[in-house]
């Protein structure tokens, strides 16, 4: 399995200039699966500090880091 990221978004930060192609997949999870991610450190790239409130309070654990840098590219 590849890097686990939490997005807000559907826009993906993909740094074109040293990629000339990118895969993502896209699955459908359980929420168990969900909130282990949310707990034990998936990379979180949600700006918004409601939305990660709001996550937090839905799975009962601490919110995840609100990550809002415009420059932050997935590599």
């Amino acid at each position: 399995m590849g890097r686990r990221y939490l997005f807000n978004t559907l826009v993906l930060p993909v740094d074109w200039s040293r990629y000339k192609r990118a895969v993502f997949e896209l699955e459908l999870i359980p929420e168990e699966v969900f909130c282990e991610a949310v707990r034990t450190g998936a990379t979180s790239l949600i700006g918004h500090a409601p939305t990660a409130e709001a996550v937090g309070k839905m799975y009962n654990t601490s919110p995840p880091p609100v990550t809002r840098e415009e420059s932050r590219r997935i590599e």
